[in-house]
């Protein structure tokens, strides 16, 4: 087992699409990203909670252009907020301009030290 992030939060479509539209979408997040799946209500894609995220702004990019040149008019809006096993790895990808942008997040709370160990973490 590797790293694990966990991730909250759902990427909305800005139109409504039709069933042959999702499953494009589908067909190809399946091809191409493990860690990418439709929402279960279809109204977006989320992430799966898998261990292998590693540049998600990128390959929410991908899909973005991937699904344009299909569908002028796709596009995606709204935010996935990720916390990473190690405190400091916090991050949220937006969509700013039609365009996913990782931005990092500092630590919520104080930073508290075991005075035994020297671990550090947060208290909120």
């Amino acid at each position: 087992m590797g790293y694990t992030t966990e991730l909250e939060g759902v990427l909305s479509f800005t139109t409504e699409l039709k069933a042959s539209q999702l499953a494009s979408i589908k067909k190809y997040i399946s091809e191409s990203y493990t860690d990418l799946e439709l929402a279960d209500d279809f109204t977006g894609i989320e992430c799966s909670n898998s261990e292998e995220i590693y540049d998600m702004a990128e390959k929410i990019n991908s899909i973005i252009i991937k699904m344009k040149k299909v569908m002028p008019e796709f596009g995606l809006k709204g935010k996935v907020l990720a916390q990473g096993e190690d405190i400091k790895d916090r991050y949220k990808i937006i969509i700013e301009d039609g365009v996913a942008v990782k931005v990092d997040l500092e630590p919520l709370g104080k930073k508290a030290v075991y005075p035994h160990c020297e671990m550090s973490f947060y208290l909120e």
